[in-house]
């Protein structure tokens, strides 16, 4: 993926493979948008019925005004330190 000169980004997979997130900053105003991308094959290896089950899940808490964590993302503590380096270099 390319990025613009004044965006700067750090990537995050998580440890069992199932997604990355990634944080892009803008250099010239800092402002910060975080991304989650679901990796295909993880994506299409859940069963038909869970699927529907999470759906249905997600559906409820809409209804319900609840929070609904949609993914847990593991990330190792040599990649926490990294991501730590990289937000405190941020200016």
């Amino acid at each position: 993926m390319t990025y613009d000169e004044n965006i700067t980004h750090f990537e995050i997979e998580c440890s069992c493979g199932c997604g990355i997130l990634q944080l892009l900053v803008d250099k010239e105003d800092g402002e910060g948008y975080l991304e989650f991308y679901e990796l295909g094959f993880y994506a299409y290896q859940r069963p038909l019925l869970s699927n529907l089950r999470e759906n249905l899940k997600l559906i409820w808490a809409i209804l319900k005004g609840k929070r609904y964590c949609f993914y847990s993302i593991v990330i190792s503590k040599e990649k926490m330190e990294e991501f730590k380096r990289f937000v405190g270099d941020l200016k």
